[in-house]
């Protein structure tokens, strides 16, 4: 049995009118969903992913509320705009929880715990939080997948050591969008919570474990240096 159901929860989603992130509100109405904010930068890719939304789902599943993640106040005021528009929302039986940020909100009240980046060295890939619900924060690593972020890199990363990591790109599995949606579900309902999980080349996600330092191999600095 599932840790935990999506049926009839709201979904914040930043980065969602393309790539990943849209792929993610798509598959979690598909999972019964009550409703998803698309919060996104990019108002005409975020028309469109309404649009298709809409079509697929019918009115009232989807809102787009401008946010630029560089800015608490952006996301703050995404969580306000967010519970007046999605029906039925204003019960407090219902949970507000935002994927790839970590924040939560919840009935009546609200706490915020904002988590760390991981970045991947092979690629330059950012991956955040995934904070779900009550039940904690998860930590999901995609590898290479084919969005927009893959496909527009060039000239708009991190910087040259970034711009290096696209010459490597191709030694590395790509995988499809859909595929690392489903996976990213499959982990929000059956992972357990403060888990890091890393999905690449359309496989199943598999754990990411640290260390354990008393068996790590020790390797020490000499002395003189």
């Amino acid at each position: 049995m599932p840790l935990f159901d999506v049926a009839n929860k709201v979904a914040l989603i930043t980065g969602a009118a393309s790539g990943l992130g849209f792929r993610y509100a798509v598959k979690l109405l598909e999972e019964g969903a009550r409703g998803v904010t698309l919060a996104d930068i990019d108002k005409v890719a975020a028309a469109e992913a309404l649009e298709h939304i809409q079509k697929a789902f019918g009115i009232n599943k989807a809102i787009f509320v401008y946010c630029d993640v560089q800015r608490k106040s952006d996301l703050e005021e995404a969580f306000v705009k967010t519970i007046p528009e999605i029906p039925e929302y204003r019960y407090p039986n219902q949970q507000c929880w935002n994927i790839e940020r970590s924040c939560l909100r919840e009935g009546n009240c609200h706490q915020r715990q904002w988590g760390s980046l991981w970045r991947d060295p092979r690629t330059g890939q950012i991956h955040t939080p995934v904070q779900v619900g009550p039940r904690g924060s998860h930590r999901v690593c995609p590898g290479v997948t084919d969005t927009p972020l893959i496909q527009l890199m060039s000239g708009r990363n991190l910087g040259s050591v970034y711009q290096e990591c696209l010459k490597i790109l191709t030694n590395y599995p790509i995988q499809a969008p859909e595929h690392m949606a489903n996976r990213m579900i499959q982990i929000i309902k059956s992972a357990p919570s403060g888990t890091m999980w890393i999905v690449e080349d359309n496989s199943l996600p598999f754990k990411f474990l640290l260390p354990n330092y008393q068996k790590m191999k020790r390797v020490y600095l000499d002395e003189d240096q």
